[in-house]
């Protein structure tokens, strides 16, 4: 009784959660991926004449991005806060933010920085300012001032996107499966979707304040911070998430075809944010994404139910039942496995696009592994399609009433009921489904891991700017920038930067060497000039053709050490 309402409601609810689902997914505004600073006022490193001091600091991204309260802050050479208000977008450039500040004395600033790209994944750095003639600020106080919110934020947003996709995917796909026959529905398999739907909905809501932390640097204050949580909420992460867990919610009270469709919202809620927003071309990954998730989530929920319903049998003592739902259930996995297979093949040339980012990239190694387990699964469901559920089936016999096993009797005598002859093919049989589910989730702990990196495509510089960062030492890093990246003339930008995102400049210098190994091009050497801290610069015609590129930027850390790195960048065509 106490459910009618809350049913009646959502059943009222659902074609509106279905139509937000379609405008957050519709309108999504194009963006470039993940943002990158171009700008900022002051620069870094500026030194500003008494009278000319600022009143508010200024960044400026090369696409629109979000900043939430608190996302600019500046500090004085004693870690202590000297700005005012809020963080401020401009109204007419939203790539623009900035903070007003006090007016300030002669002394050093800092000014540390953190903001959300289109693609929901936080950034963040620091720069340093003087006025007048005041002694440059430690690097123990700019990282003291940058390093808050990190620690374990990182490690558990990866854990539980992982363990919410499987969630989802458990729960749309049980229901899926059940729907299609794929599957048997008794008690257990509706406590099992009822679990993993509240599991969904408590992971889901677990998503913004952890986003809360990671994108304001403010630790746990974040977590029960008004205006951080209601600016997660705006955001795509956040409005994902409560789709999400709105949509569950209305599984854990709707039945029939209600459910169903609650549980299809749910999984599709995932294409609010992430790589769907920001690469091209959006129709096709959107298309492919859609498909992939229902297909996934066929097989992974299917695959758990499976495993129920063949408890459920084996204690019934029904080995051929048993083996009639592996049969029934192989032809639905068959299907799912295809689509799955069709749909990431499409989503691999989206993101992906060349071999070489396979294996150049985080993002294409991490899809490597999940293409191994997913082969792994696949080989699994074959063997047990065509080795076990025959060998089971084989391991039963109808004995003729009146006669033993193996004795005879009247041709015309009833069938007694089965006897089994062995529980090896049972035993196995349960074991394989069980790794395939376990193996299942592993995948989608890995794609919570994807996620989180940057598209393989766009880490080698398809279709845009190449960027690109590898560490240098523990607490440094290496960014190589190549723009346009098309074959001609290109500006090639290599900044080195330590852990607070602040120029690092104490090295003896560095050259490159480019290679076209396909084209038996090079190794070209050049010494880029250097055109600020910690930054040097090659403009050339060096990338004359187009292709997969190979840049090793040499370090000489001191006269005796030298650190190679080499970055591959595909180059367009001009």
């Amino acid at each position: 009784m106490n459910l009618m309402l809350p049913a009646f409601l959502l059943r009222r609810a659902l074609p509106a959660l279905t139509a937000a689902l379609l405008s957050l997914v519709v309108t999504a505004a194009p963006a470039l991926a993940h943002a990158q600073i171009v700008q900022t006022v002051p620069f870094d490193t500026q030194r500003i004449e008494p009278g000319d001091e600022p009143e508010a600091v200024t960044l400026t991204f090369n696409e629109a991005i979000d900043a939430p309260p608190g996302g600019i802050r500046v500090f004085d050479a004693d870690g202590a806060r000297v700005d005012l208000d809020g963080t401020v977008a401009a109204a007419d450039d939203p790539a623009v933010v900035g903070r007003a500040v006090e007016p300030l004395d002669e002394g050093s600033y800092i000014v540390t920085w953190r903001v959300v790209s289109a693609d929901g994944h936080p950034l963040r750095g620091a720069y340093v300012f003087t006025v007048g003639d005041g002694a440059a600020v430690s690097d123990a106080v700019v990282a003291d001032v940058f390093g808050g919110g990190g620690g374990a934020v990182g490690p558990t947003s990866v854990v539980v996107a992982g363990l919410s996709y499987a969630s989802v995917l458990l729960v749309a796909g049980a229901l899926l499966a059940l729907a299609f026959g794929g599957a048997r529905e008794d008690e257990r398999v509706r406590l099992l979707v009822h679990r993993a739907a509240m599991a969904g909905v408590a992971l889901s809501l677990l998503t913004v304040p952890l986003q809360a932390m990671a994108v304001s640097g403010d630790g746990l204050a974040a977590a029960v911070s008004g205006a951080q949580l209601g600016s997660v909420l705006a955001s795509s992460v956040g409005m994902g998430a409560l789709l999400r867990a709105a949509a569950l919610g209305a599984v854990l009270v709707l039945r029939g075809r209600q459910q169903q469709a609650a549980g299809v919202v749910a999984l599709l809620s995932f294409l609010v944010d992430g790589h769907t927003r920001t690469v091209d071309p959006a129709w096709l990954l959107f298309s492919a994404d859609a498909i992939h998730l229902v297909a996934g989530a066929v097989w992974f929920g299917g695959l758990s139910v499976l495993l129920l319903n063949l408890r459920a049998q084996k204690l019934a003592d029904d080995p051929v039942g048993g083996a009639s739902l592996v049969a029934a259930w192989s032809k639905l996995a068959t299907v799912a496995v295809i689509v799955v297979s069709l749909a990431g093949s499409a989503l691999t040339f989206v993101l992906v696009r060349t071999p070489t980012a396979l294996f150049s990239t985080d993002y294409g190694v991490l899809l490597q592994v999940k293409l191994v387990l997913a082969a792994i699964v696949i080989g699994l469901g074959a063997y047990n399609h065509f080795k076990l559920v025959p060998a089971v089936e084989r391991a039963v016999v109808r004995v003729p009433a009146g006669a033993s096993e193996s004795g005879t009797a009247s041709p015309d005598a009833p069938e007694a009921p089965v006897v089994v002859r062995t529980e090896a093919g049972w035993l196995r049989l349960r074991s394989t489904v069980r790794a395939e589910v376990v193996l299942l989730v592993a995948i989608m702990l890995v794609t919570g891991w994807l996620s989180s990196q940057r598209p393989a495509s766009e880490a080698v510089g398809i279709g845009g700017l190449f960027d690109g960062t590898q560490a240098l030492t523990d607490t440094v890093d290496l960014q190589l920038l190549i723009d346009p990246n098309l074959a001609g003339r290109n500006s090639i930008h290599i900044y080195l930067l330590d852990e607070t995102g602040r120029p690092y400049s104490d090295v003896e210098g560095l050259d490159l060497q480019l290679s076209l190994p396909a084209q038996d091009i090079g190794p070209i050497e050049r010494t880029p000039v250097v055109t600020g801290p910690g930054h040097w610069t090659l403009e050339g015609g060096e990338l004359a053709l187009p292709g997969t590129w190979e840049i090793t930027v040499n370090v000489r850390i001191d006269r005796f050490t030298q650190t190679p790195l080499t970055y591959t960048a595909v180059v367009g065509a001009g």
